[in-house]
């Protein structure tokens, strides 16, 4: 380690001065904010959450109960502005750069209610990102589907409308996977935030980037992970 000049607690992401277009990296992470990466972000996210909600505003039309739209929205909230903040965006270095919300190509605009942590995510962490992830693009699209279908053929809707609600479900299941393809494609295969269960950056760039951060090097290097010579 450097130890002749100080560690600048931001790392290179979140700093405005950073002098970007030298060292070559942004040809292999989306290591500043772009509103490109954020809107293609949105667009794959959002099919499965639309198909959701069809299928609880079938239900709510078929039985009259809109309780599931609530807890749907407080799970959303929940997870995404809270428990993601917590477990998963508190160690990206989008989430260092100073300000009340975040500005980075996921979680635009969520508040930045704990402090940056520049140590790799702990096992824990790990695990609850790959929970929130199976229950928004499988769990719940799953038995959100599975009870419209039953309740629809169970109150003799015909077999047209089975179909249709499977087909519904089939959606947002597509939209699932491609999510997840497109992101382990494009978006987790260039990502900053390399200890996320889902990152797929290569080593080699990794370590790159994190020579060029000292901070958050130290911190990693402090967590047990060792630098290619």
């Amino acid at each position: 380690m450097d130890n002749s000049r100080t560690l600048d607690p931001l790392p290179c992401t979140a700093r405005d001065d950073a002098p970007c277009g030298v060292c070559g990296l942004s040809r292999d992470l989306n290591c500043r904010w772009q509103k490109g990466p954020l809107y293609a972000f949105i667009a794959v996210a959002l099919p499965t959450f639309a198909a959701t909600l069809i299928l609880l505003g079938i239900i709510w039309l078929a039985i009259g109960t809109w309780w599931q739209f609530v807890a749907y929205f407080v799970i959303i909230l929940v997870y995404f502005l809270i428990a993601e903040i917590r477990f998963l965006c508190s160690h990206c270095p989008y989430y260092a750069r100073p300000g009340s919300t975040l500005r980075c190509i996921g979680n635009y605009g969520a508040l930045r209610i704990w402090k940056y942590n520049p140590h790799p995510l702990k096992p824990a962490e790990s695990a609850a990102m790959i929970l929130l992830v199976l229950t928004f693009y499988l769990f719940i699209p799953v038995i959100a589907g599975g009870y419209t279908i039953w309740m629809v053929w169970q109150a003799g809707s015909g077999l047209v409308t089975v179909i249709a609600v499977a087909g519904i479900l089939v959606m947002g299941l597509l939209g699932s996977l491609t999510f997840y393809t497109v992101m382990q494609v494009y978006g987790c295969a260039r990502c900053v935030n390399f200890s996320c269960p889902l990152n797929r950056v290569g080593k080699p760039v990794r370590d790159e980037y994190l020579r060029k951060n000292d901070a958050m090097r130290e911190a990693w290097e402090e967590s047990g992970y060792i630098l290619e010579p």
